[in-house]
């Protein structure tokens, strides 16, 4: 078994530490076209070497100084532990990691996590088309003050707008096309509240105030007002549209089909 390990580290390795990573890794967007390694080795579960490439039958490393990778240092292939070794794959945005250099083989040979990190690329960038397409609709005044009730709790009394767009859209407002317009229509709701007593704004923070309940309260008993009224409205109107028919049909202006005719009498066949 040793004898294979060191056939394939000796054989994989420089093709893996030919793509090393720097010493910082991109995020956001610019992880997009992010393709390198990263290999290191523990030692007592705690990071011990960082390997940079093979020499001969020994990998030089640097060994990490309880902040960093940075004393040379050189190892025998023979003498590294394959549990101990783990080899990260940062492709793109995602990471992939392999347990030791024979995880690294048998995924290889068998690229279903590849698969299926590119099946999410693509649902993510369906999702993302999608709701780039769908235009945010900021809430209304009283549909917003609705939603701080709802989320107000002892251990969340304070939020910013920040926060509140990520709540309400998710964090790829950030990235929308309309997300810094509509981060500012949401600041200016706000700040019409805090105007009116239903917040109160605390530094760049915003807390609901003792008005916020009897404004929602006022507005649902309005909204229900106005239901009842269109209710009775609609009534209104269909009465009067079968008033109006009967008044016409009584006047002889709309003539009914005839459904029963009571003038002329049945006959009745006998039979003897």
């Amino acid at each position: 078994m040793n004898n294979i390990k060191t056939v394939l580290y000796k054989k994989l390795l420089p093709t893996i530490l030919s793509r090393p990573c720097g010493r910082t890794i991109p995020i956001g967007d610019a992880a997009a076209n992010v393709n390198c390694f990263f290999v290191a080795m523990d030692r007592d579960k705690k990071p011990y070497l960082k390997f940079v490439r093979i020499v001969g039958q020994n990998i030089e490393c640097l060994e990490w100084d309880m902040r960093e990778f940075k004393t040379p240092k050189q190892v025998s292939i023979d003498a590294i532990n394959d549990y101990e070794v783990h080899i990260t794959h940062y492709y793109g945005p995602n990471e992939i990691r392999f347990n030791g250099i024979f995880d690294y083989v048998l995924t290889k040979t068998f690229p279903f996590i590849y698969l299926k990190v590119h099946i999410f690329r693509i649902l993510d960038k369906l999702n993302r088309h999608f709701f780039n397409k769908k235009k945010l609709v900021t809430k209304k005044r009283i549909e917003l003050l609705t939603y701080l009730v709802q989320k107000y709790s002892p251990l969340i009394q304070h939020i910013d707008s920040v926060d509140l767009m990520t709540d309400l859209y998710s964090i790829r407002w950030v990235q929308h096309p309309e997300g810094d317009s509509r981060h500012k229509v949401l600041e200016l709701y706000l700040e019409s509240l805090v105007q009116t007593g239903e917040l109160k704004k605390i530094a760049e923070r915003y807390q609901l105030g003792p008005k916020a309940l009897t404004t929602i309260e006022e507005y649902e008993e309005d909204e229900r007002k106005h239901t009842e009224n269109v209710k009775t409205q609609r009534n209104i109107f269909w009465v009067t549209v079968v008033i109006a028919i009967l008044t016409l049909v009584q006047a002889g202006l709309i003539r009914l089909p005839t459904l029963i005719d009571l003038s002329v009498a049945p006959s009745y066949k006998t039979t003897k």
